[in-house]
């Protein structure tokens, strides 16, 4: 295999393209804050100002880590699983910190607020140590 061959599989690296999904979701995060803070009779919530940094900071930086591990994304056998499971975390927690965001907003409150926090943790913890121990494995293997 050559160079070129290897640069091609870089950047088609599904964890590259996740990173890129994922950072134009923080922009779409920090434009939907700013669009209802306009209609929002000037309240703001810390947590939808926030809410940005899940796919800027769990997606786009964790993916860019991934994809300097594991450029092809094929080492770990049921790879796909754990990114399809740390993508549902992490679009749990930032939808829950814009539904607390307009919680917020409206003066109101949610006892089901802290279910999607803890969904959203689990999954990613979840996924995030079976990655893990899949890299692990492999290496040890090679």
């Amino acid at each position: 295999m050559s160079t070129s061959d290897t640069n091609l599989q870089k950047r088609r690296s599904p964890s590259l393209r996740c990173a890129i999904v994922f950072l134009c979701s923080a922009a779409f995060c920090v434009l939907f804050d700013r669009v209802y803070a306009l209609y929002a009779h000037d309240v703001e919530s810390l947590s939808m100002a926030l809410m940005f940094l899940y796919p800027l900071l769990g997606g786009t930086a964790m993916y860019i880590l991934l994809w300097y591990f594991d450029p092809s994304g094929e080492r770990v056998r049921l790879s796909r699983l754990f990114r399809n499971a740390y993508n549902a975390g992490l679009a749990t927690l930032t939808l829950a910190s814009a539904i607390q965001g307009v919680l917020d907003i409206a003066g109101s409150s949610s006892p089901y607020m802290p279910i999607f926090v803890i969904i959203g943790a689990v999954l990613c913890v979840a996924s995030f140590v079976g990655y893990a121990a899949g890299l692990i494995r492999t290496r040890a293997m090679h």
